[in-house]
């Protein structure tokens, strides 16, 4: 059980919602403080991060005091959902002075760059006026609670240490929800007539570790589910002592009375829904897993997956204009009527989750459903007896001698049998529909070849540096992820987008062409070929890069910490395979081609050269394999995590050294 977990079920009470005071004075003593008197408060302190949670709507209160200009990043929010039409602040000087706001026409916009390969950018809002010397106060909503799904998930506290975090929740709020105050935080719980408070004090700052988990962690956090918990216990769960079995029936009824119902409900059939699954059955595969998989590609390249479209299907979108376009608007989000979906050729990613369910079922197949959760939000415990843990459930087809196959039809372009990282390694519930028993499951950790880059490079040496020609081709995740980013661009921007990622990387790397391929057509691995050049001074001895443009399989940080206590967990296990050649210009001759053979927990590094001669001209052949097979591992392991990335910094960057003949 996490420790300090209060559960807490909103009751139903006289609506009144939060309402914020004035500003007060802001007091001397905050003035008086000063860079580095407490730990942790090297350029800002937080004063207030407080969150008012109402039935609609999130009005946040944030107040900090910047005192150096390596401070000024804390006054930074991430963009407001909708309009905050309610914002106001101001920002306050030492002199008694201030500026006041009540729009977010008053703030600077800016993109800022992530180290994430997967998501490049995130905006936020720069307040008017923020200097090393000030106190910035603001006050706005946020509608629907920032729900993105089912719940609303939020680590409290920043990379400045936060002197009073406050969680006020009306009890009129009708949802369930979690406040974790984490391991050393004081914290106080103030019940009054129409709310309760929870106040945490003196919350260090986050500590940026590489290659970590926060779930693991017993960090300060809110969690509210978009629904209340429903599911009560039965009276035979309710008078079990052995915390075990009452979970395990909890989560059998959950099974077999709210899922159940839910699966074997009557769908909406028709001709379409007929005439469809007749093009999709037509010489499907005998075999389970194999036709499970032709029949999700076929599912794909039939019913479009509205809520992935690409860009030509985003500019072809004609919008909502008359009652016909309501009525298909409304229609291809009713995930329970497979003919309308057959019909329009179009639905959501539920509606793709009930198609490929019924369609396996009338194939023949009886599906298994594994409840899974994010792990980076939160980690599912079978013991703690709420169905909101899990956000989201995969389909799975057996087959004797080779386990489960595990399909989501809500990822579009992805291959067969594809996990996403967030579930891997994660506990869930696995349900077997045909008897409809729920039983304790981990989500398989995928190997290191079901994720695979390879790469082919031809290097040409002349008098002013060296030119290259290089082919990539993805599998597994990285082609996943990769797909997704390039989804909503057209060809143009996915080149462009290609060639900005490559030469970001490189400073001494000049493309002159980049081209993504494939991006779109899941019949066929995502590719891309480039061709450039890299300069370098050619006098007397040169340095041969095999690799140029070659992308790092770890989104490895800029440095490691000294110390570390928590765990490791690397994002998944893949391999890379590199081949490159190169001939050896005429009055060179190539230096000894010392191997790189190392190897750990964590993973493999193998950087070979050879030297090959054929019809008088020599040239060198050079094999790098980067094999990441690590995943979970305690904190006592992050020496063999920094010796590892080390190693594939070091292959990266390997290079030949060709001698003049003398």
């Amino acid at each position: 059980m996490i420790r300090h977990l209060l559960l807490l079920l909103a009751v139903v009470m006289p609506a009144r919602g939060i309402r914020a005071a004035a500003w007060e004075p802001i007091p001397a003593e905050v003035w008086a403080m000063k860079e580095n008197a407490a730990p942790g408060t090297s350029g800002a302190i937080v004063l207030e991060d407080k969150y008012g949670i109402e039935k609609s709507k999130l009005i946040r209160t944030y107040r900090v005091r910047i005192l150096a200009d390596q401070g000024r990043e804390a006054a930074s929010l991430l963009l407001f959902l909708g309009d905050a039409p309610s914002i106001e602040g101001r920002t306050c000087y030492p002199d008694g002075k201030s500026i006041g706001f009540d729009s977010l026409k008053d703030f600077q916009v800016k993109s800022k760059i992530e180290t994430s390969r997967w998501e490049a950018k995130r905006t936020v809002v720069i307040p008017p006026g923020i200097n090393g010397d000030c106190v910035f106060e603001a006050r706005w909503e946020e509608p629907q609670l920032g729900f993105r799904s089912s719940r609303y998930i939020h680590y409290l506290g920043s990379k400045f240490p936060v002197r009073k975090a406050v969680i006020e929740i009306a009890k009129d709020v009708r949802r369930s929800y979690m406040v974790m105050p984490g391991k050393g935080v004081r914290s106080e719980v103030i019940d009054e007539a129409r709310l309760r408070r929870f106040v945490l004090s003196d919350l260090l700052p986050e500590q940026n570790v590489p290659f970590g988990l926060k779930t693991v962690l017993d960090l300060p956090r809110i969690v509210v589910f978009d629904r209340q918990v429903v599911r009560g216990l039965t009276k035979g769960a309710a008078k079990e002592q052995d915390p075990r079995a009452r979970a395990i029936l909890f989560w059998n009824e959950h099974a077999t009375q709210d899922l159940r119902p839910v699966f074997e409900r009557g769908w909406h059939t028709g001709d379409a829904y007929h005439a469809l699954q007749e093009a999709l059955f037509k010489d499907l595969p005998a075999t389970p897993h194999a036709r499970a998989s032709a029949l999700l590609m076929r599912l794909n390249a039939r019913i479009r997956n509205i809520d992935q479209s690409t860009f030509a299907e985003m500019s072809a979108d004609k919008g909502i204009h008359s009652y016909s376009d309501w009525l298909d608007y409304w229609n291809m989000r009713k995930s329970w009527n497979l003919n309308v979906i057959a019909e329009l050729g179009v639905t959501t990613r539920y509606g793709m989750q009930s198609m490929y369910y019924y369609l396996l079922r009338e194939s023949g197949i009886k599906p298994l459903l594994c409840l899974v959760a994010d792990r980076n939000l939160l980690l599912f415990d079978y013991n703690v007896l709420d169905t909101n843990q899990y956000s989201h459930y995969l389909i799975g087809v057996e087959e004797s001698g080779k386990g489960i196959l595990w399909l989501d039809p809500t990822l579009r372009f992805a291959s067969p049998g594809l996990i996403l990282p967030e579930y891997q390694g994660t506990n869930a519930v696995l349900i077997d529909t045909g008897t409809w028993k729920a039983t304790p499951y981990t989500v398989p950790v995928q190997s290191a070849l079901a994720n695979q880059q390879q790469f082919q490079y031809q290097v040409s040496l002349d008098d002013e540096g060296e030119s290259f020609s290089a082919t990539a081709e993805f599998s597994g995740l990285p082609d996943y992820l990769a797909r997704n980013r390039l989804r909503p661009l057209d060809g143009p921007g996915q080149n462009r987008l290609l060639r900005e990622d490559l030469e970001h990387a490189s400073k001494y790397l000049a493309l002159a062409k980049a081209e993504v391929l494939h991006a779109q057509d899941p019949y066929h691995n995502l590719s891309w070929s480039v061709e450039g050049r890299c300069e370098f001074d050619s006098a007397g001895e040169r340095d041969v890069r095999p690799f140029p443009a070659l992308p790092e399989p770890l989104e490895m940080p800029s440095a490691f910490p000294g110390l570390r206590s928590e765990p490791i967990l690397l994002p998944y296990r893949s391999t890379l395979l590199a081949v490159s050649r190169f001939k050896i210009p005429s009055g060179y001759r190539c230096a000894s081609l010392t191997p790189l053979l190392r190897q750990n927990r964590f993973g493999s590094v193998n950087w070979l050269a050879a030297l090959e001669t054929q019809g008088g001209v020599s040239s060198v052949r050079v094999v790098l394999r980067l094999d990441v097979t690590g995943f979970f591992e305690k904190a006592e392991a992050y020496d063999d995590l920094r010796t590892f990335c080390g190693w594939i910094k070091e292959s990266l960057e390997k290079t030949i050294r060709l001698e003049q003949v003398r």
